[in-house]
């Protein structure tokens, strides 16, 4: 258990300024997995939203944000001294993934991501939401804590896309 306990608590470290970018900046879960250190423009205050990692059976890959358009986002200075302690912490790595959907024809790309797993890898959004976004909502009281092998209990207005309308 300690062990178990052990780990959460890393995730969790590795995930809070992902989850700060987010309500900071208003980003949409695949985009805050697809931010690289390219991306932040701390001089300007600064991101450009470039790309994003979505899920679809099972497998990454890279494709544009929603609706096909890149943009550029206001980085509050919260979220800038988030990402800069982050960065010291953790460096980008490298994460090679198809381009415009999981077939295994796609060309393949690679970029220095900024938040990724303990292994080096794009962040799957099933995972994260169980073990890094609902404990966190947990831990505040907005949702009740799971029992031991059961599921979270949470509604459509906890979800982390929530944040881009707060």
């Amino acid at each position: 258990m300690r062990l178990s306990a052990a780990v959460s608590r890393r995730r969790r470290a590795r995930s809070a300024p992902t989850m700060r970018a987010w309500a900071g900046a208003w980003l949409r879960q695949g985009e805050v997995f697809g931010l690289s250190p390219e991306d932040v423009d701390f001089r300007r205050g600064l991101l450009r939203i470039r790309r994003q990692v979505q899920l679809l059976d099972g497998r990454l890959y890279f494709t544009l944000p929603k609706g096909g358009k890149t943009r550029v986002a206001d980085m509050p200075s919260s979220v800038a001294s988030a990402l800069a302690e982050y960065f010291m912490e953790y460096p980008a790595v490298e994460v090679e993934l198809p381009w415009g959907g999981p077939e295994p024809d796609h060309a393949r790309e690679k970029f220095p991501l900024i938040p990724t797993t303990t292994y080096g890898n794009a962040i799957r959004a099933n995972i994260f939401n169980v073990d890094g976004w609902k404990p966190t909502l947990a831990a505040a009281e907005v949702i009740p804590v799971r029992k031991q092998g059961g599921r979270w209990k949470a509604s459509c207005k906890d979800s982390f896309h929530m944040l881009r309308h707060t």
